[in-house]
């Protein structure tokens, strides 16, 4: 999901899937991450973006610019779909899911990533999907600890191992809190069968949807190291400053290649004026403006 973003430039108004965080455009990321996944390969006939019909062009060039994209054998056209998906004030996710579902025959399970939002650097993917497989069940990710949040949150509650709990309930956060639970992460993966319950929920965010399936108890999930909301420009500037002090101080200066994402977090906690002064890869003009990098 490629959502509209607050971020306009000289090409208009950019979803934050195209942003640049660290050294790396966000649908980049990701498409890494789907290319490491044994599970999906080939993932050049199985990939789809679905975007708001403004936004279409710009993923189209995209695509077409991306080495990633062309590693993956991903080249748009049919696989870049439209749909009303609101803004990040009033995000309407499960919109997509339904632009999906119009599209074909559901597959045997689908993985659904918010193109507004990361994991820690290094998530993997392939993990996540294995998990998913080894349950046959619905699952999402989340990650836990006292992390600031930016945006609304949907925080979880849950039972069981803390490997693989089980979901019994979904709360909303109020933006701006600090959250010491486990709050719901971007990525998600639904069984084929579950796709028409989410799309007929009659709810608009994909984590108001979730709460169908989460009723009939079938619902797990997978813990990550941490998250990201890019939806707005407090959140897109502490993920770039993140990804930069991890990328550049523990693996270049340092030469650290194995270090966690949640060991980096805490330690950029305490040197937040380094970050900020280092994560300037691209001109932020002023609030909410933003232009592509060069």
């Amino acid at each position: 999901m490629a959502p509209a973003g607050d971020y306009t430039g000289s090409h208009g108004q950019r979803s934050p899937a195209l942003l640049q965080v660290g050294a790396e455009v966000v649908l980049d990321q990701w498409l890494s991450a789907l290319q490491s996944c044994s599970w999906l390969l080939p993932v050049q006939q199985k990939l789809y973006i679905v975007c708001d019909a403004g936004q279409q062009a710009q993923l189209q060039a995209w695509a077409e610019r991306s080495p990633q994209a062309h590693q993956a054998g991903f080249l748009g056209g049919k696989q870049i779909l439209s749909a009303p998906l609101g803004s990040s004030v009033a995000p309407n996710q499960v919109a997509a899911l339904s632009a999906f579902a119009a599209h074909g025959s559901p597959p045997d399970m689908l993985i659904v990533i918010d193109g507004a939002s990361l994991c820690e650097p290094g998530f993997s993917l392939h993990r996540f999907i294995q998990h998913s497989l080894v349950r046959g069940k619905d699952c999402l990710a989340f990650s836990s600890g006292p992390i600031e949040q930016f945006g609304q949150q949907v925080q979880l509650q849950l039972e069981g191992s803390s490997a693989n709990p089980r979901v019994i309930g979904l709360q909303a956060l109020q933006s701006g809190s600090a959250s010491h639970g486990c709050c719901m992460a971007p990525v998600f993966a639904f069984k084929g069968t579950s796709l028409p319950k989410l799309v007929q929920s009659g709810a608009q965010a994909v984590s108001e949807a979730v709460q169908v399936l989460v009723q009939s108890g079938d619902v797990y999930g997978v813990p990550v190291q941490c998250s990201f909301d890019l939806s707005n420009l407090d959140g897109y500037l502490y993920a770039d400053a993140f990804f930069c002090f991890y990328q550049q101080h523990w693996k270049l200066l340092h030469g650290q290649t194995d270090m966690s994402a949640s060991s980096a977090l805490q330690v950029s906690i305490g040197h937040t004026d380094g970050i900020v002064c280092s994560h300037y890869q691209h001109p932020v003009l002023h609030h909410h403006v933003i232009d592509s990098p060069a």
